[in-house]
């Protein structure tokens, strides 16, 4: 992965959003919710429950179901 502060290159983003999108697909299933991969500031994916995502103003960049 490239170093702090620098920027991802878009195949080490692609490898980030499909690694977390197995992480947070396993906690969908076990919690039955749907739930999102957002960046974070300083640029590394994250995922969180959808509904905590709104009320947090997260922005979206897709969407994991538990189905």
């Amino acid at each position: 992965m490239g170093c702090n502060g620098c920027l991802l290159s878009d195949r080490e983003r692609e490898e980030q959003i499909t690694q977390q999108s197995g992480k947070a697909k396993e906690h969908a299933v076990k919690d039955k919710k749907l739930f999102v991969l957002y960046y974070l500031s300083d640029r590394e994916v994250s995922f969180m429950d959808a509904d905590a995502a709104r009320k947090n103003g997260i922005t979206p960049i897709k969407y994991i179901s538990w189905l």
